[in-house]
């Protein structure tokens, strides 16, 4: 059994056609980060995010686990805080993939994640969906 085929006999064709709408949608709000052309940059993301991915994807792809980062301040615990995300799956897939391309995918994957948990959910309550 495929994992389309699976998703569609276990959440019904509904949630399939929401899922292919949903990221179409996404695709269509952001083509450059999409295709990799470009990434988010503004505010929290280009100041913290991406320095933070970029420092986890230097030291696993030297194969080492950053458990220090001395750039931040006079040295800060990299693997002891939470939103560094050091032991998180998605992240190592960022590293492999690249900070430049694998942050924007990154986001767009959990936006796309969450959208159809928040369908799932509304279809939970409501049973009409």
């Amino acid at each position: 059994m495929t994992g389309l085929t699976f998703f569609s006999a276990r959440l019904g064709n509904a949630a399939l056609r929401f899922s292919l709408v949903l990221v179409l949608l996404i695709a269509a709000s952001y083509p450059e980060v999409v295709l990799g052309i470009s990434t988010f940059f503004f505010r929290d993301f280009g100041y913290f995010g991406f320095p933070l991915a970029r420092y986890l994807e230097q030291h696993l792809l030297s194969g080492q686990l950053p458990l220090w980062n001395p750039l931040s301040n006079c040295g800060v615990p990299f693997l002891a805080q939470w939103n560094t995300m050091v032991l998180y799956p998605g992240s190592w897939l960022v590293a492999l993939v690249g900070a430049d391309r694998g942050l924007g995918w990154f986001c767009l994957a959990h936006q796309a994640w969450g959208g159809l948990g928040m369908f799932l959910l509304a279809r939970h309550y409501s049973g009409s969906l």
